[in-house]
């Protein structure tokens, strides 16, 4: 069986919304723990390999989440939805695996440090529910806000584009 080239790796659309919309979230992120006072706090708590690791995770989980959202989107039948749409079903997807990774994470921490770990299934399998939709909830409203930003800036860049006479860049 032969796999397509679109399937291989993500193409330039689901790299850039990727790079931009995990480096916006930690832009962000950056930015209210700075205005809240803890930004030095966390930053004692980080090092480099740490916090290259958390970002190539949140990268990763987000260019998975935005190719789906982007093939999604592509679909005859969901034409009509745009790019808001399935930027933010793709963002409350991203925030659900990004709660998977750091619930796994939390139960390794559980099993090494317990005495009784079984213990502690329940425990995780109600956080892993409660999380998850919560997760998924915060995921969809941030994945809507960067597909609001998406469409303004898509657009802008057509208009550009098509005012400089190049190319059309497509459609939001």
């Amino acid at each position: 069986m032969r796999i397509s080239a679109a399937h291989r790796s993500p193409d330039l659309k689901v790299w850039s919304l990727s790079t931009f919309h995990a480096t916006g979230f930690i832009v962000i992120v950056t930015l209210g723990l700075h205005l809240y006072g803890a930004l030095p706090d966390r930053l004692r708590q980080l090092d480099t390999a740490l916090g290259f690791a958390a970002f190539i995770i949140l990268w990763a989980t987000t260019c998975a989440a935005t190719s789906w959202g982007l093939r999604y989107a592509a679909r005859p039948a969901h034409a009509t939805d745009g790019i808001s749409f399935s930027v933010a079903i793709a963002g409350g997807l991203n925030g659900v695996m990004i709660f998977a990774v750091l619930l796994a994470a939390f139960a390794v921490r559980v099993a090494t440090a317990s005495s009784s770990p079984l213990a502690a299934i329940p425990a995780l399998f109600f956080g892993a529910v409660i999380g998850s939709l919560l997760a998924f909830a915060i995921g969809t409203t941030v994945g809507l806000v960067f597909g609001l930003i998406d469409t303004v800036l898509i657009r802008m860049g057509s208009a550009l584009s098509k005012w400089i006479g190049g190319a059309d860049l497509g459609t939001p």
